[in-house]
C-alpha cells in the first residue's frame, strides 16, 4: 500500500485523519512515537480493511498496542 505519505488514496486519507485524531493534551514523549508509529502501522494495512474502521478506532488500537509494548517486560 502506499499514500501514507501525502499522496492522495483512501489509504493516505485514513491516515491523516487518524493523525489528526491524536489528541493534543498528549505528553511530548507520547506524542513523538505516537505519529510515526501510527503511520508506519497503517502502512502496513491491506487498503481493503481500512475503510471498515473510524480513525478513532484505528487510533484506539494503535493507543493499546503502544501501552502494550510499553507494559512488556524486557527480554
Amino acid at each position: 500500500m502506499t499514500g501514507t505519505t501525502g499522496d492522495d488514496t483512501p489509504a493516505s486519507s485514513v491516515v491523516d485523519r487518524v493523525v489528526a485524531a491524536i489528541p493534543a493534551d498528549l505528553p511530548d514523549e507520547q506524542r513523538v512515537l505516537m505519529e510515526p508509529f501510527a503511520r508506519m502501522y497503517l502502512r502496513r494495512l491491506p487498503e481493503i480493511e481500512l475503510p471498515d474502521l473510524t480513525p478513532e478506532q484505528l487510533l484506539a488500537e494503535i493507543c493499546d498496542l503502544l501501552e502494550f509494548v510499553s507494559e512488556r517486560p524486557s527480554g
